[in-house]
């Protein structure tokens, strides 16, 4: 199927796609043009007072219920389900499907989704003082681009009275089977698919439902306290770059907030390095991958939310602890690399294990909140000529050769240059306290020995004690490497966009904010004014019929040994537009079990839309939407989900149907000696 052209606005240079394409992770969504966006110059609206101020009118007392009374700290958790119908395409890599491919109105340039292992999710923590308060929201995305924090953050301020954007971290855990065409940038088409204005704005209001949830939890909370640990994995990340010595940092930093009196009502955040890429573009899926994986699995250990919260994955492949494995009579599971995640899972629960021994805790730690935006350019970062001769920017230097081992030097001075304003202008960074806790963001894909950088040097140049690098937040600007580095080559060195001394720039504003967060020294950097952003109209989506009800398509065998797969197929009687089935396990009388990682859902469509292709917004005949439950009633990972013989049923929860679909009861046995 050929693909549709890819529209820029007319003052963009436009390369073609095709260069670009099947080159993987992360490409350019940071590239802005466009007449829609500016960064106000002069005094910096979006800077955060910590002690004697506020943002705009708001003085920094004020609470976003206008109130001063209350708790010295005070914290809710809140999650949405991510707007992400079955059939849309993922992002991450960049894709160039077969014709045999699965397609879908919702997928435009890359294949369709058909496989929902992780429904894509936003997690919101929200921490309350009586002087101020910070959102953090985690979300199962490839990243953050500076634009979609801009929807997201004004739809926050409209919908959370006296909240402010400079007091909210939007972070992706990078997945690279999360939905795609979000991201309104020059060249991103590559990598997440063409944008799509509904989508990103449906996905923009689930943030904001998941953060609203958040801020009404903490009205309800006692007296929260903080504690934080600092552990070590090294076994759940390798590194994957070849062309600098092997190396890896295997800090686990984990953060818990806990309410004093319910001390078993608490959220943990784990901030690890740990790329989401078990899953390739063919798998087909809707997952939030390892990150995912790493969360569902310490649900189960710590009996509360989790947020995973990258730090420095940009060159931290996923590990694969297979000592880990048991032997039982489970089947390999049904999708490639499946078993793969829960052993990652399983790994981060033992790191896990025995937690509470090793937390120091904070009494009544102090919450401030610091967010600026610093300009960014050729002049800024003061090169000399040779040095980098791209004035606006350029993508692809060196062309993604390897600079590894034997390779022959990589010519870094060969590169596409960008047109004027192709290049990120401004980059956006937040830095907050917890007592003597640093939560720093950084804008994109930070190698180790940057993040690491970030981190000493938070401890050591300002009177924070323990920092937290938080990568894939607030922006986007590619990989984040210094220069020795970026000389190097390879993937990581290509896929920047200011060249060699992008990283110290973006390493040293991010000390910088932490700087003056806690002791006040202004940075050296130019603050300019939030960016702006004014979403282009799109098309609207147009629903497809069902050819038939919902209904038992195939019903479960009415006996399993344990270790087998259990399935069950039913029919849809709503576009997946309208949302995916929810299913659960329960007993023969109804009393419900806990089995979230043990099943997966498949949709098959009838005529399929590579047989009878429809574009997003066009008109289709009626199809088939069919919907296939797979159970595992064992893992080969111990630790995330045992189901005991008995007798069991599924039940399906169909959207836009308010009775459920039940399974016949079938009858697990114990296997025979």
């Amino acid at each position: 199927m050929p693909h549709p052209p890819i529209s820029t606005p007319s003052h963009c240079w436009p390369l073609r796609p095709a260069l670009l394409l099947g080159l993987g992770v992360t490409l350019l969504l940071v590239v802005s043009c466009g007449a829609n966006e500016t960064g106000s110059g002069g005094a910096t609206s979006n800077d955060t007072a910590v002690a004697d101020g506020g943002v705009g009118n708001q003085q920094a007392s004020d609470a976003p219920d206008g109130t001063h009374a209350g708790p010295a700290l005070a914290f809710g958790v809140g999650s949405a389900p991510l707007f992400a119908p079955m059939g849309i395409s993922t992002a991450g890599y960049g894709q160039t499907p077969k014709k045999t491919a699965p397609r879908s109105p919702l997928a435009s340039n890359f294949q369709a989704t058909t496989t929902l292992l992780h429904p894509p999710t936003a997690q919101a923590v929200y921490l309350k003082s009586v002087t101020t308060d910070l959102l953090i929201v985690q979300t199962d995305l490839i990243g953050i681009h500076q634009r979609f924090f801009v929807l997201v953050a004004e739809r926050l301020e409209a919908a959370i009275p006296g909240f402010s954007r400079d007091r909210l971290i939007l972070a992706a855990n990078h997945t690279h089977s999360g939905p795609g065409h979000i991201f309104d940038a020059f060249f991103a088409a590559t990598v997440v698919d063409v944008f799509i204005g509904e989508i990103a704005s449906r996905m923009a209001d689930a943030i904001v439902q998941s953060a609203k949830l958040a801020v009404d939890d903490a009205k309800d909370t006692g007296l929260a306290e903080v504690g934080y640990a600092l552990l070590s994995n090294k076994e759940m990340h390798s590194d994957r770059r070849c062309e600098n010595p092997d190396y890896q940092n295997d800090r686990m930093a984990v953060l818990v907030v806990r309410e004093k009196d319910k001390p078993t009502r608490k959220v943990t955040l784990v901030n690890y390095a740990m790329h989401g890429t078990v899953f390739s573009a063919k798998d087909a899926m809707l997952s939030g991958d390892a990150p995912r994986a790493v969360e569902r699995a310490l649900v189960k250990s710590t009996g509360g939310p989790v947020l995973f919260l990258q730090s420095w994955g940009g060159d931290m492949s996923p590990g694969h602890p297979a000592h880990l494995y048991k032997q039982t009579t489970a089947t390999s599971a049904p999708l490639p690399n499946l078993d793969r995640l829960e052993v990652l899972g399983r790994s981060a629960q033992l790191t896990l294990a025995g937690l509470d021994k090793n937390l120091t805790w904070l009494p009544d730690p102090e919450l401030a909140v610091q967010s600026r935006e610093y300009a960014i350019d050729h002049a800024t970062l003061k090169y000399d000529k040779g040095e980098f001769d791209q004035p606006n920017g350029a993508i692809l230097c060196g062309f993604s050769k390897s600079g590894c081992k034997d390779d022959p030097p990589v010519d870094m001075s060969i590169c596409i240059s960008l047109p004027k304003g192709g290049g990120p202008q401004q980059i956006r960074f937040t830095a907050a306290r917890i007592g003597p806790l640093a939560l720093v963001t950084l804008p994109g894909e930070p190698v180790t020995t940057l993040g690491e950088a970030v981190m000493n040097d938070v401890q050591n140049k300002t009177s924070a004690k323990v920092a937290f690098v938080l990568g894939y937040a607030q922006d986007y600007t590619g990989y984040l490497l210094f220069a020795d580095d970026w000389k190097a080559g390879g993937y990581e060195g290509s896929f920047n966009y200011w060249g060699p001394k992008q990283g110290r720039f973006v390493a040293d504003a991010a000390v910088a904010t932490a700087a003056l967060l806690f002791d006040g020294i202004e940075p050296k950097q130019q603050a300019v004014g939030a960016l702006t952003y004014k979403m282009p109209q799109s098309l609207t989506y147009k629903p497809i019929s069902a050819l038939e009800p919902a209904a038992i398509v195939t019903n479960v065998a009415p006996n399993v040994t344990l270790g087998q797969i259990v399935t069950f197929a039913v029919n849809g009687a709503k576009d997946p537009w309208f949302g995916s089935p929810k299913v659960r396990l329960e007993t023969e009388t109804g009393e419900a079990v806990a089995s979230a990682v043990a099943v997966i859902v498949q949709l098959s469509v009838m005529p399929s839309f590579m047989d009878n292709p429809v574009k997003y917004g066009g008109k289709s005949d009626a199809r088939r939407f069919e919907w296939t439950v797979t159970l595992r009633t064992q893992l080969r990972t111990p630790g995330l989900f045992e189901m005991a013989p008995g007798r069991y049923r599924l039940v399906v929860e169909m959207p836009g149907q308010a009775a459920s679909v039940y399974s016949d009861v079938f009858e697990v046995s114990a296997p025979k000696q």
